[in-house]
This record gives C-alpha cells, structure tokens and sequence, in this order.
C-alpha cells in the first residue's frame, strides 16, 4: 500500500481531533478537565507536525471515532 503524504495525515488528523474533542466536550468535559487540556495539547502538537501525534490521532482516535459514526 502507498504511504501517504504528510499534508494527507494532517488532514485526517485535523478531522479525527475535531470530532474527539467536540465528542469530548458532549460528554459534559469542559477546558478545565484534565481529559480536554489533554486533547487541546495533543491538537497544538498536531498543528507543529508532531508526527508521533498525527500518527497516535489517526491509529488510536481513528478507529473511535469511525465507529461512533457507524452507529448512526
């Protein structure tokens, strides 16, 4: 399989980190919880090109997130 580019990762990882962090935030979490400042560092690795974090975003929220939306 083709590996894909970096600008490619970034995006999905845009996505997925959206959909957590929204996710998240439904769950009744707020800014000053600990899950949330988690989630908001990781997001601000992700915009700097912290691939361990894209790569982390996409092989561990991914799959969360894609199966929240199969249930709908």
């Amino acid at each position: 399989m083709m590996e894909m580019s970096k600008n490619t990762k970034l995006e999905i990882a845009v996505e997925i980190m959206a959909a957590k962090i929204a996710k998240s935030s439904r769950e009744g979490n707020t800014i000053e919880d600990e899950k949330m400042k988690k989630l908001i560092t990781e997001r601000n690795e992700m915009y700097k090109g912290n691939e361990g974090i894209i790569n982390k975003i996409i092989n561990e929220y991914g799959p969360e997130i894609k199966e929240k939306y199969e249930q709908i």
